[in-house]
C-alpha cells in the first residue's frame, strides 16, 4: 500500500510540475470570448522545458472562471490566445484535409504564414518540429523545399510587379516570408 501512495504521489507531482496554466482567451464559433488559464504541458525531456505545443494541435483544455476544466477541439473554436515571456501565440481553427486542426498564426494577411506543430520522438530527445504553411482564400498549402517557389507564385500572381520579381529571382526562396510580406502589405494599403 505505501508503494502504491508513493508511486501516487511521484506521478502526480512529475505532472503537476510539467505543466503550468497560462492566462488567455479562447474565441468559440459563435465569436464569444472566455477569459480562462490555458493547460500547457511542458516538454519534459526538453533541458529547457519549453512549452509543449504539439498537443494543442487537436484539443486544449482550459480553466474557466469557477475553476471548471473543458476541453475544446478546433471544430469548436476559432481561436485559442495567450502569451507566454512575451510572446504572444495565437492558434487558430483551420481544415485541414478531412480534419480541422489547430495552427499557431504566425503572421496574418492576405495571405497568413501559419506552423503546426508535431512531436518527433528520437531516441535522445523529444522535440516539437514545426512545420510552414501558407493560408489563402481558406486553401493551406504545405511549404517544403522543393516547392516553395511554385506555391509562392501561385499565391501572389494576383500583385504583377511582386510575381514578375519573383518568378525572375530578384528573391531567392529561403526569402518567402519577405515576399509575403511585401504582399500584404501591398493588399493592406489599397484598402486605406
Amino acid at each position: 500500500m505505501l508503494k502504491k501512495i508513493v508511486l501516487f504521489i511521484l506521478i502526480f507531482n512529475y505532472f503537476t510540475i510539467y505543466s503550468q496554466n497560462v492566462d488567455g482567451y479562447v474565441v468559440t464559433n459563435e465569436n464569444d470570448t472566455i477569459q480562462c488559464k490555458i493547460l500547457i504541458n511542458k516538454n519534459r525531456s526538453n533541458v529547457h522545458h519549453q512549452l509543449d505545443l504539439a498537443h494543442l494541435r487537436r484539443k486544449v483544455t482550459v480553466l474557466n472562471s469557477n475553476n471548471e476544466k473543458k476541453t475544446y477541439r478546433p471544430f469548436e473554436l476559432i481561436s485559442i490566445n495567450f502569451k507566454k515571456n512575451d510572446e504572444d501565440f495565437k492558434f487558430i481553427s483551420v481544415q485541414d484535409d478531412d480534419y480541422k486542426r489547430f495552427f499557431r498564426e504566425i503572421n496574418n494577411g492576405k495571405i497568413s504564414h501559419l506552423v503546426i506543430y508535431e512531436e518527433s520522438l528520437s531516441q535522445y530527445s523529444h522535440v516539437d518540429m514545426g512545420f510552414n504553411y501558407l493560408y489563402k482564400n481558406d486553401i493551406l498549402t504545405d511549404m517544403y523545399i522543393g516547392n516553395v517557389r511554385e506555391v509562392v507564385g501561385n499565391l501572389i500572381k494576383d500583385y504583377p510587379a511582386l510575381y514578375k520579381d519573383w518568378k525572375d529571382k530578384k528573391y531567392k526562396t529561403d526569402q518567402y516570408l519577405e515576399v509575403i510580406k511585401l504582399y500584404n502589405e501591398h493588399y493592406k494599403n489599397k484598402k486605406d
